[in-house]
């Protein structure tokens, strides 16, 4: 039980929490906008592999940053044409949006590292 009360468990909890508190941050911006954004995930997933395949390829961790920014904010811009523009469904290409990104990353694992997991 005292492990589970430790100062490194919850270091390490707060650790793994802030990528998704700052997913459900920008969800609430989004909410707030009044566009749904159901595909934090597939934001989240794009741009941390694009963020590490970068940072990976060019040796520079601010550019794996720049990067996986640059992506994040494509992804929530495709959504929210796709939602504003052409009128499709928010929660659709939200789903939509989860769906491409976990098949683009697992591509694109399977071609550049020859991994798939």
């Amino acid at each position: 039980m005292s492990q589970l009360l430790s100062l490194t468990t919850l270091a390490e909890s707060l650790r793994i929490a802030v990528p998704y508190a700052c997913a459900a941050m920008g969800g609430v911006w989004a909410e707030r906008s009044g566009i749904i954004q159901i595909g934090l995930e597939g934001v989240l997933l794009a741009s941390g592999f694009c963020a590490v395949a970068v940072a990976a390829a060019s040796g520079s961790m601010l550019a794996g940053v720049a990067a996986g920014i640059g992506i994040g904010v494509l992804v929530s811009a495709l959504h929210a044409q796709l939602v504003e523009y052409t009128r499709i469904d928010a929660v659709v290409s939200g789903i939509a949006l989860n769906l491409l990104a976990y098949s683009a990353t697992r591509l694109g694992l399977r071609a550049l590292y020859d991994s798939a997991s």
